[in-house]
């Protein structure tokens, strides 16, 4: 395979999603000829290149009554297009260009018998389609377990972008979609160690047009999925221990999806603390949570929470549970347990609407990121941890109680 050569691969499916827009939403207004005098042509026509298509002023004649609609047409790549705009407008867009060669259009006045005037003929050269941008911001950044693709999409275009991994057989895979017209965007994939990798990305838009894929070969960081079955419950003076329902702790890291975690309300406090023996001591690197389904970003799901780490415990945590000792008590990170531990994180769930926390008040966008779990990049100035000690300080209705459904930690343990 041949390392950041530009190949024509993204030839995706692209239009399963989008249908080939040919002409604008507004449908000419006929009826049955009753003249075959054609109208005049219109005049002033002034043509504004855009990226990937153009921007079409022009002037109706003012003594004209008999008329209906102005109508473009344009053969791009074999086909026929055409683009009509209402008589009670003064311009036309062009768009879904996918290159910048010369294209030549005919303008026409359409009357209400569908007679045309003589048409207006002109060509521009379209500015780079605004794929062309996004392509050209494509950055690859090994991460943990495999590799970060940003891009920018200055104009807000419609894009779909693609991501591959090469497989055993050096195949190119799709492992991930992004619909998205953000400015700023990202997708990361996992699931792969070192030795280096292939990793690729292109893009395309509902017009059918597509980038070259562009190829990187990128190192991924080390890590591994802690294993779950060494995790231990812990009850570190002031944590919530707590259950209801029969749901206790244990069950955020029984790998099950579907069965949680939920505190009583009335025991907890504001803020909760929560502790767990990963079993094993390593080099942290991210963490995966994921929230209660049936209460998307509602009810005790965690949303501001800190995580702390430590690979050994000035106190022996079978006895914390029974002490009162000021050293569990203490807040303070300079007398208190914080100044032996390490803070991994300050975390915050991000509802991705951005509507404000109520309960029904969710997109699907919402409920597909609840599903999915949330990702959380640790610090990695931290050394080796076997110790992690929650700080729940609030959930999205501000409670006294949690609940969430899994847990999973990954890092180094060599």
């Amino acid at each position: 395979m041949n390392i950041g050569r530009r190949v024509s691969f993204c030839r995706i499916p692209v239009m399963l999603v989008f249908l080939l827009l040919t002409a604008c939403s507004e449908a000419p207004v006929g009826q049955t000829p009753t003249d075959s005098t054609a109208p005049k042509p219109l005049t002033n026509v002034d043509i504004v290149p855009t990226n990937g298509g153009a921007r079409i002023t022009y002037t109706l004649p003012a003594d004209e009554v008999d008329i209906s609609y102005v109508k473009c047409e344009y053969t791009y790549k074999g086909e026929q297009f055409s683009v009509i705009r209402s008589i009670y407008s003064d311009n036309l867009v062009i768009e879904g260009l996918g290159d910048t060669n010369e294209l030549e259009i005919r303008l026409y006045l359409v009357d209400h018998s569908e007679n045309k005037s003589e048409p207006v003929i002109r060509t521009f050269i379209p500015l780079d389609p605004p794929l062309v941008a996004i392509y050209n911001s494509f950055k690859f950044e090994p991460s943990f377990g495999g590799v970060n693709i940003t891009w920018e999409n200055p104009a807000q275009y419609n894009a779909i972008i693609t991501v591959f991994a090469a497989n055993d057989a050096g195949e190119l895979e799709i492992k991930d979609m992004a619909f998205t017209s953000l400015k700023a965007d990202s997708r990361t994939i996992r699931g792969y160690n070192p030795p280096a990798h292939v990793f690729a990305a292109c893009v395309a838009d509902r017009w059918g047009n597509s980038s070259d894929t562009l190829k990187v070969l990128e190192t991924p960081v080390y890590e591994i999925q802690l294993d779950k079955a060494n995790f231990y419950e812990m009850q570190l003076q002031g944590d919530n221990t707590t259950d209801r329902g029969s749901r206790p702790l244990k069950n955020v890291w029984d790998g099950d999806l579907n069965t949680l975690w939920h505190t009583d309300p009335e025991a907890g406090s504001k803020p909760n603390y929560f502790s767990i023996d990963l079993g094993a001591s390593a080099k942290l690197t991210r963490m995966m949570l994921w929230n209660r389904y049936d209460y998307p970003f509602w009810q005790h799901n965690l949303r501001l929470f800190e995580v702390w780490g430590t690979n050994e415990l000035k106190y022996d945590w079978h006895d914390a549970a029974g002490r009162t000792d000021p050293y569990w008590a203490d807040a303070s990170p300079v007398t208190g347990w914080r100044k032996d531990w390490t803070l991994l994180g300050d975390f915050e769930v991000i509802k991705p609407s951005g509507l404000p926390a109520k309960e029904g008040a969710v997109t699907e966008e919402d409920k597909a990121a609840e599903r999915a779990g949330f990702e959380f990049i640790f610090v990695q100035t931290a050394g080796p941890v076997r110790y992690l000690r929650f700080v729940v300080k609030k959930t999205w209705m501000d409670t006294t109680a949690i609940h969430f459904n899994e847990l999973s930690i990954f890092g180094d343990e060599r």
